[in-house]
């Protein structure tokens, strides 16, 4: 399959961030687009030019800062994104925002509520932040095809998305 000519959000979650973070960050003159089906990154200006930029599987929620911008907005609450892409295969990346330092505990649960794997436990800095699951157990083992749990627990903050791994 060959990628896209022109940049596009169709997934609703990610145009959902994407808004969210142009409403956040109106005076940011770059903002990053993720295309969905080749995970490219494309630096788009606002005056509609493209670049290409290397190919990944992280998703950047970071925009780039203007040149008078001395440091990045703190995020105001807790948050977890919808994982992205999702449905998925072979990966998926979960985006959580801190508004302090935290303790910060991120793991994955099959429907029937077992813990199927832990991504994260750690302090972490206030900020956005992103972590990738491979479609992996504990024991490094490709899961069924079937809806997952993401649990977020930062603080007193809990935040639960559904995953849905194909195969």
């Amino acid at each position: 399959m060959s990628p896209p000519t022109s940049p596009r959000l169709s997934n609703k979650s990610a145009q959902s961030v994407f808004d969210d973070f142009k409403a956040k960050y109106p005076n940011e003159r770059n903002f990053m687009e993720l295309l969905q089906d080749t995970f490219d990154h494309l630096n788009q200006n606002l005056d509609g030019t493209s670049s290409s930029l290397a190919k990944t599987q992280a998703l950047h929620t970071t925009l780039s800062a203007t040149p008078d911008a001395t440091q990045a907005q703190t995020p105001t609450e807790f948050a977890l994104e919808p994982g992205y892409p999702n449905p998925f295969n072979p990966s998926t990346t979960i985006c959580y925002h801190l508004p302090e330092d935290a303790q910060v505990s991120i793991r994955i649960y099959n429907i029937l509520g077992q813990e199927v794997r832990t991504l994260l436990q750690s302090r972490k800095e206030a900020g956005v932040h992103t972590i990738h699951w491979d479609g992996r157990n504990d024991s490094v083992q490709s899961v069924t095809s079937g809806t997952y749990l993401v649990r977020l627990v930062a603080e007193d903050f809990v935040g639960i998305q559904k995953l849905a791994f194909v195969k």
